[in-house]
């Protein structure tokens, strides 16, 4: 019974985040994902350290690949309130 409702609460929250992820328009990421470029390529801002701390919980390297995980609901968040 453990094992089920476990099962069944990691599809829960994977429904959960596909509905996040749905109200986002395809507009708003393409401009949320312009708009900090010039901010991250300048190191002197301090900018870069801040925008990875909210959105990226871990980055791992193995070999020439990168594997970045994060939080969907800060994604969300912040592409939805950015003035898109």
């Amino acid at each position: 019974m453990q094992a089920r409702k476990q099962e069944l609460l990691i599809q829960v929250a994977g429904f959960q985040r596909q509905q996040q992820l749905s109200g986002i328009k395809q507009n708003q990421l393409e401009a949320f994902a312009k708009a900090p470029r010039n901010k991250l390529l300048d190191k002197s801002s301090g900018f870069d350290k801040k925008y990875l701390k909210l959105l990226i919980n871990e980055i791992r390297i193995k070999d020439n690949q990168a594997e970045i995980t994060g939080s969907y609901s800060a994604l969300t968040h912040a592409v939805t309130e950015s003035n898109c």
